[in-house]
């Protein structure tokens, strides 16, 4: 049975996920092909020409090719260092080297990769990780004694 209103008709055929030779031809029969009102090769009113010929002539010879590596967008946050040597970044805890311990830094994280910056210089890298409130720590931000008890021990992290 038809629907009362042949909008709602035009409406399920156009946006149903429905495949087949008989959805096809329900849709060219309910909707007729419209023609584009700024079609690219139809001439301008008010001056010479058309979209397509000005694309030509301006944009075109102005495009350049998509660059190699794509944009990775990065976030900043301004984190400061535990008495443990670690910065909280996204609920996990990165470790800066000992020496800055209590200091504020600029930390940027991608989606790979945390950076800490003290000073403009960055002091830390690490891979992202997103396992909440655990650790990531570098041997070498450790003071030395620490370092060396921890190795003995079997419970190196990082």
């Amino acid at each position: 049975m038809p629907f009362a209103f042949p909008s709602m008709e035009r409406f399920l055929f156009w946006f149903s996920g429905v495949a087949g030779p008989k959805a096809r031809r329900a849709q060219e029969v309910l909707l007729p092909p419209i023609s584009p009102t700024n079609s690219p090769d139809e001439p301008f009113r008010k001056r010479e020409g058309t979209r397509a010929s000005l694309f030509a002539s301006i944009d075109q010879p102005m495009l350049q090719p998509l660059p190699a590596q794509p944009y990775i967008t990065a976030d900043w946050k301004t984190v400061r260092a535990s008495i443990d040597y670690h910065v909280e970044v996204d609920r996990h805890f990165y470790s800066v080297p000992y020496q800055l311990a209590g200091q504020q830094m600029e930390a940027r994280f991608t989606s790979h990769t945390v950076e800490i910056f003290e000073g403009g210089k960055r002091v830390a890298s690490h891979m992202r990780s997103f396992a909440p409130y655990l650790h990531t720590t570098t041997k070498e931000h450790m003071p030395c004694q620490r370092a060396i008890r921890l190795i003995s021990n079997g419970r190196r992290r990082g």
